[in-house]
């Protein structure tokens, strides 16, 4: 059966893969053909960098349902392991690729690299789309105020506190996916209970401080003050990401929890007592509300 691909990883999925994917499905159904889109199990970074270098925009689970959700008729997972990553290039579109449907046009970015030493790229797919009667298309990075939206451009934002243009970029607030495990207790002995979460995978580092943001609990967003890092007035804590979900009654201890970021508030500050770390707590509080009201 005939069909239209778009392959990638996808981290993120923020609006240069969306613009890829929508042209990719508009192509497919000018033809009358099928729209898939192929990606990978895990990011490639997962196998070949250790947790510390990983800066992954969103969980695999999240990027698989979301990119499922952008009008393809499907998307095809392949595992990637060291065999996938070692397979040679042109075994990879004749024995992978044609394995699932027979390819009327492939969609790429420019920068798009595959198979044994990365030596796939959008000049090998052209020549062998050529043989093939295959249309290939590469598309240069999409542009948003003036500079190209990458995935590297995304997590610098985020590195710097600047979750605004992140979400232009990414079509979206930025998330961190989280079990919600018990942590130091101070929250709870000041009035104000937070939510430790403890991420499912090896997020971009974001700039310590505190965060408007909203949790998701289960559908039901509530809004949140959100701390990431290491809190000043407590030598030795360690890093940790702390949401104080604004009115919320209930236990969250083991659930799942999914913390959206809407904007930098201000930076970590080391306290000189409860009293002026609490009062500036609930300044937090009430400009979350004003913010997200």
């Amino acid at each position: 059966m005939e069909a239209s691909f778009a392959m990638g990883v996808f981290d993120g999925v923020h609006q240069g893969h969306r613009f890829l994917i929508s042209k990719m499905v508009e192509d497919a159904r000018e033809r009358g053909i099928l729209a898939f889109i192929v990606t990978f199990s895990i990011d490639p970074d997962e196998l070949f960098l250790p947790a510390e270098r990983q800066r992954k925009l969103m969980s695999n689970q999240m990027r698989l349902a979301t990119l499922d959700s952008l009008g393809a008729d499907g998307v095809v997972v392949l595992p990637f392991t060291h065999e996938l990553a070692n397979t040679d290039p042109f075994d990879f579109l004749d024995r992978i690729l044609c394995g699932i449907f027979e390819p009327r046009s492939i969609h790429v970015g420019e920068d798009f690299h595959f198979g044994a030493k990365a030596k796939g790229d959008l000049a090998l797919i052209e020549g062998w789309g050529a043989q093939r009667g295959c249309a290939v298309t590469g598309y240069p990075l999409l542009e948003l105020d003036g500079a190209a939206v990458s995935s590297t451009r995304i997590r610098d934002l985020l590195e710097r506190g600047d979750m605004e243009e992140a979400h232009l970029l990414l079509g979206r607030d930025f998330m961190v996916e989280g079990h919600v495990v018990h942590g130091r207790g101070v929250g709870g002995r000041m009035g104000i209970p937070t939510a430790n979460v403890q991420p499912v995978c090896h997020y971009t580092k974001l700039m310590e401080g505190v965060y408007a943001g909203y949790a998701l609990v289960g559908d039901v967003s509530h809004p949140a003050v959100i701390n990431v890092g290491a809190p000043a007035s407590f030598p030795g804590a360690p890093f940790a990401i702390e949401a104080h979900l604004l009115d919320f009654r209930g236990d969250l201890y083991d659930s799942d929890l999914r913390l959206g970021f809407v904007s930098y508030l201000r930076p970590q500050q080391r306290f000189d007592s409860a009293q002026e770390l609490v009062a500036t707590i609930h300044g937090d509080i009430q400009r979350v509300r004003g913010h997200l009201s």
